[in-house]
């Protein structure tokens, strides 16, 4: 059977809560899926619109036999693979099991894809005929740490662990090559704070903002994403502050910026790729050793857990990175060199799904 006869579902969740990584995700690998001629849909808690999967069944993972009801349902339209990525706050590792296992179990003859979050280890690695059952096909780690853990997973799973696994933009890739070649560039001081859409409730981008007025730095202009879609007002501001909302078009927003306060998520790869010097903040303790050894590879600057932090540590942080010339510049560099950070996850990632699709 050729590609064009493929069919894959992503299942995934998104909002308020969990943000819009695990979607984002979803869809840049959906939309290379779908240039090679496989048909993709999607299923679960989603808030959010999508981009480039039209075909969407959302799901309350809260109630058990609605779910198990519905997701029964949408397998029996015989999907070929199922992409699943729903590692987050808002399930328990048995929940995640059971839904993985449900998904085997009504769907035998699929490809099960798992794309999973911080702390995978601690899913996988329970010795229990749950987890077992569980495992996928192929898992996806898309931490900094190249190390293919040895999980309680089945012997014929593929483990694709590392951040050249990371799926970011593909755009990414040819910025990095261009931002080498015109390394260094003159600097104008822009500045993008980055917290994601699961701050909504946290916050940590405003009280970023609300930092940066007491402090003095070197830079000419703020963009700001925030958590929530509404315009927030900084009345006299000593900065240029500009409120960008949720962008979804990432490489665009970033070809002008210089330097970047960001959050643990994705973005830290965005940057990194297109030779930011940033400064994250773990905002989830589960975030915190990841980004540490990310930090450590010299392709960011940790900042520390921010709900840890005082505003008077976290004024400090803030001053100490952006002020130093030096430091930025060799950051930028360290970043542009590594070989960690390409940009070609998606590309990597989606062809060896659809080689795997070709068999089946």
């Amino acid at each position: 059977m050729t590609l064009d006869k493929k069919k894959v579902l992503f299942i995934f969740d998104s909002g308020r809560r969990v943000g819009y990584g695990h979607q984002a995700r979803c869809e840049r690998l959906a939309h290379n899926l779908q240039a090679k001629g496989i048909k993709a849909a999607c299923l679960g808690d989603i808030e959010f619109e999508s981009r480039y999967i039209t075909e969407k069944t959302n799901i309350n993972w809260q109630k058990e036999g609605e779910w198990k009801a519905i997701l029964k349902t949408i397998l029996r339209q015989g999907y070929h693979a199922l992409i699943i990525d729903i590692r987050n706050l808002m399930h328990t590792k048995d929940k995640i099991l059971e839904i993985i296992k449900y998904c085997s179990e009504n769907s035998k003859e699929a490809l099960r894809v798992v794309i999973d979050e911080l702390n995978c280890k601690s899913i996988y690695g329970q010795q229990s005929a749950h987890a077992f059952a569980a495992s996928p096909h192929i898992l996806i780690l898309p931490y900094f740490n190249n190390i293919a853990y040895k999980y309680k997973v089945n012997e014929n799973c593929t483990i694709l662990s590392g951040s050249q696994y990371a799926l970011i933009d593909s755009e990414f890739e040819e910025m990095k090559e261009k931002k080498i070649a015109s390394y260094p560039s003159e600097r104008n001081s822009n500045l993008l704070i980055a917290f994601g859409r699961s701050d909504a409730g946290k916050e940590v981008a405003n009280r970023i903002i609300k930092t940066l007025e007491q402090i003095d730095l070197r830079i000419e202009k703020i963009y700001a994403t925030l958590g929530e879609e509404k315009t927030y007002e900084v009345k006299n501001s000593k900065y240029d502050i500009n409120f960008v909302g949720f962008n979804n078009n990432m490489p665009s927003l970033l070809k002008d910026i210089d330097i970047a306060i960001a959050g643990s998520g994705t973005i830290r790869y965005e940057t990194c790729c297109s030779g930011i010097p940033t400064l994250c903040f773990s905002q989830f303790k589960e975030h915190t050793k990841d980004l540490k050894e990310f930090a450590g590879a010299g392709l960011c600057k940790y900042g520390g857990e921010v709900f840890r932090m005082s505003n008077m540590e976290l004024a400090n942080t803030i001053t100490q990175f952006a002020n130093n010339e030096d430091k930025l510049r060799g950051l930028s560099l360290m970043c542009l060199r590594s070989k960690y950070t390409s940009g070609n996850g998606v590309k990597l990632i989606g062809r060896i799904i659809a080689k795997r699709l070709m068999r089946r």
